[in-house]
């Protein structure tokens, strides 16, 4: 029998443990010894043994992999340029009022729109991103830009709201023709989530040590 991730999962190795992400159930999952063993066994394209069989069966009772004669490819996160640089240390171009405005309502109705959402559902929201080779570079109007969104954070509160916040930036940006990348990443010991917004390998939220720490287990 041949096994492939689940549709809605997602899955990274994160400080060395497999963690899953299964946007259908809105939870994160990490895996136990025998669940590890099993979940390397699919990786590399090996039917399970009984010293997985066990691994396995849990694997299809938290719906993280299901059976299939044509297993699709077990592929790890899209790949992503890793982040070396975040904009926040730039001093851009000043932007008007009308723009910082338009950032403003933009954030509230994201917030306001997502208020009730599941992570799935807030994620539906962010449309793909550019191809590298038609992404538009990263220059002082991007600059401008995401500092306008940046100060609107003095009246939308973007604590514990990094998801929400990710998705308006992104939104915002769009409008300009800019299509950069939502990262949702973890880290283990102790287990935490991160979203962040990047734009090749230009972090356009926090600062690059916010992101480092953590392993992209979802990029869109």
């Amino acid at each position: 029998m041949a096994y492939q991730i689940a549709d809605d999962v997602h899955w990274c190795k994160a400080n060395g443990r497999y963690v899953f992400l299964d946007l259908s159930a809105d939870e994160y999952l990490a895996l136990d010894h025998s669940g590890e063993i099993a979940f390397a066994a699919i990786m590399n394209g090996n039917l399970p043994d009984d010293a997985s069989g066990s691994g396995i069966q849990r694997l299809l009772d938290d719906g993280l992999i299901e059976p299939s004669d044509q297993p699709k490819p077990t592929s790890a996160p899209a790949e992503l340029s890793p982040p070396s640089f975040a904009i926040s240390i730039v001093r851009g171009p000043k932007s008007g009022l009308q723009i910082i405005l338009q950032a403003l309502v933009c954030h509230l109705a994201t917030v306001w729109k997502l208020r009730r959402a599941t992570l799935g559902q807030a994620i539906a929201l962010v449309p793909p991103s550019a191809p590298a080779q038609h992404a538009l570079p990263a220059d002082e109007i991007l600059c401008s830009r995401v500092s306008a969104f940046a100060a609107t954070s003095r009246l939308v509160s973007t604590q514990d709201q990094c998801v929400r916040s990710s998705i308006a930036l992104i939104r915002f940006l769009n409008r300009f023709g800019y299509r950069p990348h939502l990262v949702i990443g973890v880290r283990m010991h102790p287990f935490r989530a991160h979203a962040w917004v990047q734009h090749g390998a230009v972090v356009l939220t926090g600062g690059l040590d916010d992101v480092l720490a953590f392993t992209p287990i979802l990029v869109r």
